[in-house]
């Protein structure tokens, strides 16, 4: 990542200020645009103005609440099968006993961006000897997929790794709050009524 991250500074300083320096599939987009488009990928980010006007409404929900639908909703997923589910991706995906199964090749079009990147790249399986098991792919980012993962590796209870599932989803559920929050364009209701008087000022202008 290091060695990523140092070739981004040089071809767009501005776009390394904000990325996360930790994030190698970030860095590897935003390297794969500055290489193919010869344009820094934060001079294509920036936004154009707006095709349409558009009403944006956000629901406003008292955390208790909140907290009692994340609850819910994490005890449904368990139920609806999601410990099968990642048995047959870790099945799939991790359960490696060769050399060979440990490395997968990673395939970049262009040229100037194979010799930064490794075309090997050991993001499925640890060392044999060590028994760790790396999870950096995209598939096993997705919240309960890693808990799920030490409990089928006995690390960790089922109960534990469902109470991590609806600890980690609430932190979640309050960095999109932050972020929204963010966004002065949005309206922040917790009444029917209110979305309906909006949507009609709205629609009368």
């Amino acid at each position: 990542n290091e060695q990523l991250f140092s070739r981004l500074k040089k071809l767009d300083p501005i776009c390394a200020k904000k990325i996360d320096a930790k994030n190698r599939r970030r860095l590897i987009r935003a390297l794969e645009v500055c290489l193919k488009t010869d344009l820094p990928f934060s001079q294509l980010r920036q936004k154009d103005k707006p095709l349409f006007n558009t009403l944006q409404i956000g629901i406003s929900v008292p955390k208790k609440e909140l907290e009692r639908k994340i609850d819910s909703r994490v005890n449904d997923m368990i139920k609806q099968g999601l410990i099968e589910e990642v048995k047959i991706l870790k099945k799939q995906y991790l359960d490696c006993h060769s050399h060979e199964s440990r490395r997968y090749p990673v395939r970049y079009g262009n040229p100037r961006l194979k010799s930064t990147i490794s075309t090997m790249d050991p993001r499925i399986c640890g060392d044999n000897n060590s028994n760790k098991t790396t999870l950096k792919l995209p598939a096993f980012s997705g919240i309960g997929y890693q808990e799920i993962i030490q409990y089928l590796q006995n690390k960790i209870s089922l109960e534990q790794a469902i109470k991590l599932i609806k600890q980690h989803t609430k932190q979640y559920a309050k960095r999109q709050m932050t972020w929204f929050k963010r966004d002065p364009r949005i309206h922040w209701v917790t009444k029917y009524a209110e979305v309906e008087k909006l949507v009609k000022d709205f629609l009368e202008k």
